[in-house]
């Protein structure tokens, strides 16, 4: 899947990444998530790109 739609508001990529994300959760796939993007998209209050910014650059 490319992610490139995924910064479309209401692209299909932006509305199934965090359900992809959680199956392979649950179903206990060995995936690398070093930024925490799990984490990252059940919080809607900021934009995910906004929220990786502020991680690179050291800010809570």
């Amino acid at each position: 899947m490319t992610l490139k739609p995924y910064y479309l508001k209401k692209s299909k990529e932006r509305q199934m990444l965090p359900t992809i994300l959680e199956f392979l959760k649950r179903k206990n796939v060995d995936f690398i998530d070093k930024q925490n993007i799990c984490k990252l998209l059940k919080n809607n209050d900021k934009s995910l790109t906004e929220q990786l910014y502020e991680l690179r650059d050291g800010y809570k």
